[in-house]
């Protein structure tokens, strides 16, 4: 299907907590194991876009 795999995101019981919280676990805690992912994979995307629009 030509699908990027872009990463697989990590169970984390603190990003669960936070977000029925409201507050994002990107902006609470950066180095935690999935905002260290989330930031790769949008690094990722932007690196993509990048690529298309050259």
């Amino acid at each position: 299907m030509n699908i990027v795999f872009l990463c697989a995101i990590p169970i984390n019981l603190e990003a669960r907590k936070l977000a029925d919280e409201g507050k994002p676990i990107v902006i609470e805690n950066e180095k935690a194991d999935i905002s260290v992912t989330i930031f790769h994979i949008v690094k990722e995307i932007k690196n993509m876009l990048n690529e298309s629009i050259e």
